[in-house]
């Protein structure tokens, strides 16, 4: 790798992988893909040590960058001068985009994971605390078409995979659709998911959903909620 070269290491499968490649895909940033465990690849790749084991990692002039909503930022701030920008330009929508996203990975991730691992009377109360959360991140839409506005931004990049596996886990894991009844705000979030997956650089970077339920089919029984990728 050149010592300008941009290299990206993760799961194919992983929605924090997906992040960032579509924060280099606004930016107009070539990068090459590494599939692989971390930081293995990394150390035998680049001779790098890594001490945050979880992907995505990206590698910018041969300096590691761990965790998916760091290394958006990162994007956004070195190549701050191609494409529009990713964050917000106002102070205001920026902290509150970086709340909300950082609620997202801590809070909405750890209900997502226990609607896939948990049966019965606990997974129906993770299913009511996700949807409590969906209806936050529905709210903050206001009848835009994208967080970022007519455009996809930040919390775009951040939240649009997650609905296409929140469909896979329920598949996995049995969930009813009408368990608990959507209400405005989670519908106008479904309207936005529609709208992210149908574009078509978003679409041309979505696992296979047959093979992210087969995934998600074999992994079930092996996730720690404190092990999650970000």
């Amino acid at each position: 790798m050149s010592e300008t070269g941009v290299k990206l290491f993760g799961k194919l499968e992983s929605p924090f992988v997906l992040r960032v490649e579509l924060a280099l895909k606004l930016k107009g940033v070539e990068y090459e893909y590494v599939y692989g465990p971390l930081p293995d690849v990394i150390a035998r790749e680049l001779k790098n040590n890594i001490v945050n084991e979880k992907d995505p990692v990206l590698i910018h002039d041969g300096k590691p960058i761990a965790e998916s909503l760091v290394i958006i930022e990162y994007i956004d701030e070195i190549w701050k001068g191609t494409g529009r920008s990713i964050l917000p330009t106002d102070p205001y929508e920026r902290a509150v985009a970086r709340f909300l996203a950082k609620y997202a990975d801590d809070k909405l991730m750890a209900d997502i994971i226990g609607v896939y691992l948990k049966v019965g009377k606990e997974q129906k109360k993770s299913l009511e605390l996700m949807k409590t959360k969906q209806r936050v991140f529905g709210n903050a839409l206001k009848g835009k078409k994208f967080f970022g506005g007519d455009c996809i931004g930040y919390l775009d990049i951040v939240l649009g995979i997650i609905p296409y596996w929140i469909q896979a886990i329920k598949q996995v894991s049995d969930v009813k659709e009408d368990e608990v009844e959507d209400d405005v705000d989670v519908a106008h979030l479904r309207v936005w998911s529609r709208n992210f997956l149908s574009l078509e650089f978003v679409k041309d970077k979505l696992p296979p959903f047959e093979k992210l339920i087969e995934m998600l089919k074999k992994a079930k029984g092996n996730i720690n909620i404190q092990a999650v990728c970000h």
